[in-house]
């Protein structure tokens, strides 16, 4: 993962670590049902973060139009994710869903 991870990103493989484990514990508070609306907001936050700071810049950069169709395609990914974390966040009071 490291070859993935661009020069200005503070951390550099830390980083890694440190999203790979927002995304466990995102996924724990989905499965147990707690703190839902604030981890949705938080890891639509961190989706969002990600294209601009990661995926945009490597569409930007790439050199054949190959690279450039597999950056979008994992551009549009973490967008779509973001949407339903968003949408998840939004629906969490009226479906029962603690905070």
């Amino acid at each position: 993962m490291l070859e993935y991870v661009p020069g200005n990103l503070p951390g550099g493989i830390n980083s890694v670590y440190i999203v790979g484990a927002a995304y466990i514990l995102a996924a724990i508070a989905f499965i147990t049902n707690k703190f839902v609306k604030i981890v949705a907001y938080l890891l639509a936050a961190l989706l969002i973060a990600s294209v601009i700071m990661i995926h945009l810049p490597i569409y930007n950069q790439a050199g054949s139009a190959d690279s450039r169709q597999m950056a979008l395609i994992a551009l549009l990914k973490d967008l779509a994710i973001a949407a339903f974390a968003l949408y998840i966040a939004g629906t969490a009071d009226s479906h029962g869903v603690k905070y």
